[in-house]
């Protein structure tokens, strides 16, 4: 469950490029 709140951060980012960007 820790390692799930980077990995959910990381693939809403790769989803969300102009929002990370």
């Amino acid at each position: 469950m820790v390692t799930s709140l980077p990995l959910r951060r990381g693939l809403a980012a790769a989803a969300m490029p102009p929002f990370t960007a």
